[in-house]
C-alpha cells in the first residue's frame, strides 16, 4: 500500500512579515501624506495672512516631496510686493526657498533660502542687495502661532545704497557669521514678553570710501509686552501696547575697543526711543590713535564724554568708563553732555 504523499506547508513566518511590512508602509504612506497636506495648508494660510496686511508673496514653481520621513515645500524663487504704514511700496526677490519638517512632527520646520536677494523701492531704486553661503531658520509653529525662532547665516556679503542716512553711497556690508534667536517667554493675550539674542563675528559696515576693521557682536534682551499681530505698522502696534526693550546685555568689540550698554527703551507720542541707560567703553588707552577710528570714529568722541562724566567700570574684566546715557523728549545725553538727537521710528 502507498504512503499518503504529505503536502509541502509554506512558511507561514515569511509571508506573515510581508504582510505586516505592507500594512506598515501603507499606514505610513497615509500619516505622510496627511502630513503633507497639514503642511502645504499652513503654508497656504500664512501667505493668505500675508497677504491680508499688504505682504504679497509669490511662490514661482512650488514644489513639494519628501517621502518617505520629511515634508519639503518649496520655491524655485520667491517674489514679494510689500507696503508699509505709510504706503510707501517695496519688490522683494530671492532665491530658491525650502521649508522642511518630520512628518510625525510638522510643528517644528526648517527654511532655507538662497541668494541673491534684491529689496527696491516701488520706483525701482535698489535699496539693499545681499547674497550668502548659508542662510537657515528653524521654528517652532502651529497655525497662525510661532512660538520660538532661530536664524544663522554665514559668508553674508551686499550693499545697502538706499539705507537712510549714507544715500548715494554702495554702504557694502559683510558677516562671517551671524545667529538671531527670538523665544516666547510669556504670553499675555495679544502681546508677549520675548527672549532675544544675538551673536555675530567678523561684521563689517563700510560706507563708500572706507574700509574697517571687523568687529563683533553679543546682544541679550527681553522685549516685554511686544504685539504678536503682523502688520504693516509694527512700531506703532508696540508703542500703543506699552511695549519696552530691557537690554541686558549689548557688547561691540572692535580690534582692542569695546563698547557695552545695558538699560531700558520704550517709545515717546512720536515714537522715538526713550529711555535710561548704562554706556561703557574700555579696551586699551582710547586716546591712542589705533583707537581713532574704532566704531566710525565714535569712540574717541565717547570716551572724552566719559573723561567729564564717567566712572570707573569694568568689562568682561577690562577696565572701562561707564556713565549714564539718557534718551528723553528726542534729545540724547551722556551724563550732562549733550550729543543729539533721535529720530522718529516712523
Amino acid at each position: 500500500m502507498q504512503a499518503p504523499v504529505q503536502k509541502r506547508r509554506r512558511p507561514i513566518l515569511p509571508i506573515a512579515m510581508v504582510v505586516l511590512v505592507l500594512l506598515l508602509a501603507g499606514g505610513w504612506s497615509v500619516v505622510w501624506f496627511y502630513a503633507s497636506r497639514e503642511a502645504n495648508s499652513r503654508f497656504d494660510i500664512f501667505l493668505a495672512d500675508e497677504a491680508a496686511r499688504g505682504r504679497d508673496w509669490t511662490c514661482h514653481d512650488r514644489f513639494g516631496g519628501g517621502f518617505p520621513f520629511r515634508v519639503e515645500i518649496g520655491c524655485r524663487a520667491v517674489q514679494g510686493n510689500v507696503a508699509d504704514a505709510g504706503g510707501r511700496t517695496y519688490k522683494v526677490t530671492a532665491g530658491r526657498f525650502l521649508l522642511l519638517a518630520q512628518a510625525y512632527e510638522i510643528g517644528k520646520v526648517i527654511a532655507e533660502l538662497e541668494g541673491p536677494l534684491d529689496l527696491a523701492s516701488g520706483d525701482g531704486d535698489v535699496l539693499l542687495h545681499g547674497d550668502w553661503k548659508s542662510l537657515r531658520a528653524s521654528a517652532h509653529a502651529r497655525p497662525r502661532r510661532i512660538d520660538q525662532v532661530d536664524v544663522a547665516g554665514s559668508g553674508i556679503a551686499g550693499q545697502a545704497p538706499g539705507l537712510a542716512g549714507f544715500p548715494g553711497q554702495s554702504n557694502d556690508f559683510a558677516a562671517d557669521s551671524l545667529e538671531l534667536h527670538a523665544r516666547i517667554r510669556e504670553r499675555h493675550g495679544d502681546t508677549a514678553d520675548i527672549d532675544l539674542a544675538a551673536s555675530g563675528d567678523g561684521l563689517v559696515f563700510a560706507p563708500e570710501g572706507n574700509s574697517p576693521p571687523p568687529f563683533s557682536v553679543q546682544a541679550r534682551a527681553l522685549a516685554r509686552n511686544a504685539p504678536l499681530q503682523r502688520t504693516a505698522d509694527p512700531v506703532a502696534l508696540f508703542a500703543g501696547a506699552g511695549g519696552a526693550l530691557d537690554i541686558e546685555r549689548l557688547k561691540l568689540v572692535q580690534g582692542n575697543s569695546m563698547i557695552h550698554l545695558r538699560g531700558s527703551l520704550a517709545l515717546d507720542s512720536q515714537m522715538r526711543p526713550e529711555g535710561d541707560l548704562e554706556l561703557a567703553a574700555g579696551g586699551g588707552d582710547l586716546r591712542t590713535p589705533g583707537a581713532e577710528g574704532a566704531f566710525g570714529g565714535i569712540l574717541p568722541i565717547m570716551a572724552m564724554a566719559l573723561r567729564f562724566a564717567g566712572k570707573p567700570t569694568e568689562i568682561d574684566g577690562e577696565p572701562a568708563s561707564a556713565a549714564n546715557l539718557a534718551i528723553h523728549n528726542g534729545e540724547v545725553r551722556l551724563g550732562p553732555i549733550t550729543l543729539g538727537n533721535v529720530p522718529s521710528l516712523r
